[in-house]
């Protein structure tokens, strides 16, 4: 049960660290951006960080119950 728990908090944190890693990667490369878009890509980046912190908030929670 807890190798099941750890692959789903493996998977669940991966897929938000790799779409940081496009839209940050985005950003710095592509040139010709527009501003709308820079800021379309910041803001998506901006709401990704957020979930992910509140997932390993709520992972450090759970820890602290046990």
């Amino acid at each position: 049960m807890l190798n099941r728990f750890v692959g789903i908090v493996t998977h669940d944190l991966r897929n938000p660290l790799g779409a940081m890693q496009v839209f940050s990667e985005m950003l710095l490369e592509d040139k010709d951006m527009s501003e709308d878009e820079k800021l379309t890509c910041l803001s998506k980046l901006n709401k990704i960080c957020k979930s992910s912190l509140y997932m390993v908030n709520d992972l450090f929670n759970i820890s602290a119950i046990r």
